[in-house]
């Protein structure tokens, strides 16, 4: 990973908040950023990393003065969950990727956040389902102008409706009038690590909305969430049908570290679209938009469909009005490949959160889940 921060303490900067632990000033004017041993949380000695370069030792040979001069230098602070401290970091899902293409020589649409393209024809794609929901009101409103409860602004089989009386209890937000339950059963075999970033991707969402996830020992007698690892190459929620139970596959989302790609595959069982799916995202929509130039040729092979526009992706309701395009929405995907230019260009820094839920990201769940504050 490189940078043009020039200094030492520039550099350092630039590669502890990506989660770097090495790093160095290449010719006295390029930072380059790297991972230790020691960065677990990055290399993953668990699993099959490319932690090493082949070469002959028969072809080094003493340096030329004309090379350019490389210093290197390593973070020596504490070490949290086996990475640098989270307090630290600001990763993008670019980061992720690019970590993930160095460490693991895989390419990082294979480590999609999403359903995996081997997977996707195998269930109704959302926008699917929810265009049969209401198609006819769709072609006569926009988003904004419908009701949204039940459906009209949710992917997927359609919200969660298991509402119940305020509960109280450690982690559950006393400050609305009723909660939405969604329940949750962990697979046999997890390992504490997934079931810990899991449980903290819950929290972030039940300390801000009316939403509350309820871990449960054996599947429940209603619907319910299913976490475990189906495949170690991809993270990713899925419905299994319009009326059935969900799952969540923690895959690569293995430690603390991915807590915001587990926040953003919540989004999705909670019922939220990627916000470059919106209809105003690409051509103008009831006088709104458009906010994004696609580069369909750098989109990769088979992922089409996740840039491809959804009438129903939420753009607000006839309550909160229309909802600002969110070029910081814990839903909207970075153009690792340069995949879209945005509207304005400045916004392009902006995409890619994974850190937390957006001012308008939480805007958009209180409406899906009518969330009433107490009086």
């Amino acid at each position: 990973m490189a940078s043009n921060a020039q200094s030492p303490s520039l550099c350092f900067a630039f590669c502890i908040e990506k989660g770097m632990d090495i790093f160095g000033i290449v010719g006295a004017d390029e930072c380059r950023c790297g991972a230790s041993v020691l960065n677990a949380a990055i290399i993953r000695p668990d699993e099959e990393v490319a932690r090493s370069f082949a070469f002959n030792p028969d072809r080094l040979r003493p340096r030329d003065p004309s090379d350019c001069d490389v210093k290197f230098y390593r973070y020596i602070g504490f070490y949290e969950d086996g990475g640098v401290p989270r307090s630290r970091t600001n990763i993008l899902q670019s980061d992720l990727s690019y970590v993930t293409l160095m460490t693991r020589n895989r390419d990082s649409d294979q480590m999609e956040e999403d359903l995996p393209v081997k997977l996707r024809d195998l269930l109704l794609l959302p926008a699917q389902q929810r265009e049969a929901l209401s198609q006819q009101e769709v072609q006569e409103l926009p988003g904004w102008m419908r009701k949204c409860w039940p459906h009209n602004c949710a992917s997927g089989a359609g919200l969660w409706s298991n509402r119940t009386a305020a509960l109280s209890g450690e982690g559950i937000s006393q400050q609305w009038k009723t909660h939405v339950v969604v329940p949750y059963v962990f697979d046999e075999r997890l390992d504490g690590g997934r079931k810990e970033v899991f449980r903290a991707a819950c929290q972030a969402y039940m300390s801000k909305t009316c939403i509350l996830f309820m871990e449960h020992s054996k599947p429940p007698n209603q619907t319910y969430a299913s976490v475990g690892v189906d495949d170690y190459t991809s993270c990713y929620s899925a419905f299994i049908g319009a009326a059935d139970n969900s799952r969540m596959n923690l895959g690569w989302c293995s430690t603390i570290r991915e807590l915001g790609s587990v926040m953003h595959e919540l989004g999705h069982l909670l019922g939220m679209e990627h916000e470059q799916k919106r209809p105003d995202s690409q051509k103008k929509y009831f006088g709104k938009g458009p906010y994004l130039v696609m580069k369909w040729e750098n989109v990769a092979p088979g992922w089409e469909y996740q840039w491809e526009v959804d009438s129903n992706a939420y753009t607000g309701d006839n309550e909160s009005g229309y909802a600002p395009y969110d070029f910081e929405s814990l839903m909207h995907y970075a153009p690792v490949y340069d995949e879209f230019d945005t509207i304005p260009a400045s916004a392009k820094m902006l995409v890619g959160n994974r850190k937390h839920l957006s001012d308008l990201d939480l805007q958009q769940l209180l409406a899906m889940y009518k969330c009433e504050r107490r009086a």
